[in-house]
């Protein structure tokens, strides 16, 4: 359960900070550190919305992991998605961007999380033994 919350915590943190940094600042993000084509500021400013509101799901789901481990797996799927997405741009637009490193770095460390939640997932999913109720000492 600890890795889980931990890994949570990790993809809550990144996606908060990518996205108040893509809606605060979209066209440094997207026109000098991924060298993207020109696009309206509006839709990357609902995308990095989107990935706020997703790291405070992240956080709620963390919050009761116990509960509810299992709905970590939408998350595992996105992140997996977008690691897949990420590293597919990087290989197929070689040449052709000089942002590549950075659309492969992004995939690995999306892919990295993800392997990371389902490891969390299958650790949490396992079942547990019962506490041993405390046997109270005798006083002889």
């Amino acid at each position: 359960m600890k890795l889980l919350k931990m890994v949570l915590w990790v993809d809550a943190a990144l996606a908060a900070i990518g996205g108040t940094l893509i809606t605060l600042f979209p066209g440094w993000v997207f026109g000098t550190v991924l060298t993207t084509p020109p696009c309206e500021h509006a839709w990357y400013r609902i995308a990095g919305i989107e990935a706020f509101v997703l790291a405070m799901l992240m956080v709620l789901v963390g919050l009761k992991a116990e509960e509810l481990w299992r709905w970590a797996w939408t998350f595992v799927f996105l992140t997996g998605a977008l690691g897949l997405l990420s590293i597919l741009k990087s290989v197929l637009d070689k040449g052709t961007t000089s942002a590549s490193p950075a659309w492969l770095t992004g995939g690995i460390v999306s892919a990295v999380l993800a392997v990371l939640l389902s490891w969390g997932i299958v650790q949490a999913g396992r079942p547990r033994s019962p506490a041993s109720p405390q046997e109270p000492s005798s006083a002889a």
